[in-house]
């Protein structure tokens, strides 16, 4: 085997090899891009759960800040209910007539109110919790799909760089096989 021949066999494998390699880029670069449309599709169904999440809670603390003003409502009506149970008595003695005290007669629905309006609080505050834990919970995840995805768009970089070089070298491999060719044939002739 001449010179000429040996290289001509060795720069054609190398320019076969360049091609596998350039092939194996593109490959791995389409199944990248794939995975990449992915994670942006998991990042914009993040954003949006979490602007949802934030107008609920946004939404709770609004119904929350009324616990003040609706218990004191409710204390307006039990001083009322009392002024109008001593208003009552007053008259019902005056007339002697047995008096029942309009306090007892309304305290239980007015504990009943109380203890419903204590438990709806106690509900909303328990699902604002809940919906700042699940806010949390996608702002974590949030932050692993755009590390993910930042891995994702450093290793098509990567490729796309890897995939030049290959470019170059099936190249450089194509034109020194073809020189190789063309000397073996000349040494033939």
């Amino acid at each position: 085997m001449s010179d000429s021949e040996y290289y001509y066999y060795h720069y054609r494998q190398k320019y076969y090899d360049s091609c596998s390699q350039i092939n194996n880029c593109e490959h791995q670069i389409y199944n990248l891009n794939n995975e990449r449309r992915q994670v942006v599709n998991r990042i914009n169904q993040l954003n949006k759960d979490i602007r949802d999440n934030q107008a609920a809670i946004d939404g709770l603390n609004a119904v929350l800040q009324r616990e003040g003003n609706l218990n004191s409502r409710l204390s307006v009506v039990v001083n009322k209910t009392n002024q109008a149970a001593t208003n009552f008595s007053g008259m019902v003695v005056a007339s002697n007539i047995r008096s029942k005290s309009i306090t007892d007669v309304f305290s239980s629905e007015t504990a009943k109110t109380q203890n419903s309006l204590n438990r709806v609080w106690s509900t909303l505050k328990s699902k604002k919790n809940s919906l700042n834990a699940r806010l949390s919970n996608l702002h974590t995840d949030l932050k692993r799909a755009n590390a993910n995805l930042q891995n994702i768009d450093r290793s098509i970089r990567q490729l796309n760089s890897n995939l030049s070089y290959w470019r170059r070298q099936k190249t450089n491999n194509y034109y020194n096989m073809e020189y190789y060719r063309k000397k073996m044939m000349q040494e033939a002739s």
